[in-house]
């Protein structure tokens, strides 16, 4: 969850459930079952995010500037 700087684990479920994420295998069986990823899947995350941040300051920079 560091490396993808969230504090809630709900939310890689959520990423999971939309698609965004794709775990490389569960530990057990079940709804509740421990999930693995691929280190370059989180790091991917982590980039799409960082974008996806940078897309919105800028979006609020330029909403500023135009004010």
């Amino acid at each position: 969850m560091a490396m993808l700087d969230i504090s809630d684990p709900s939310q890689i479920s959520r990423w999971v459930r939309d698609g965004r994420l794709t775990p490389s295998r569960r530990i057990g069986s079940g709804r509740n079952a421990p999930m693995l990823f691929w280190r370059i899947d989180i790091e991917h995350m982590a980039d799409e995010l960082r974008n996806e941040l940078a897309q919105r300051i800028a979006r609020i920079d330029a909403a500023r500037q135009a004010s």
